[in-house]
């Protein structure tokens, strides 16, 4: 895991779901889209890869 200084927003929506928390309720506290957060549950509940290959 590289260390960059700062945590990137989809590891933080992660660590906030694992902790309980919902998507309206991650998106209020972070600032962000609910619908990009839910986007975020989408794809990891599908079982899809978190990074695309490239």
């Amino acid at each position: 895991m590289e260390e960059r200084g700062s945590v990137c927003l989809e590891e933080e929506v992660e660590r906030m779901r694992e902790s309980g928390m919902e998507a309206d309720a991650i998106a209020d506290r972070m600032g962000v889209d609910a619908g990009w957060v839910e986007s975020l549950f989408m794809m990891w509940e599908g079982g899809e890869p978190e990074e695309e290959g490239g």
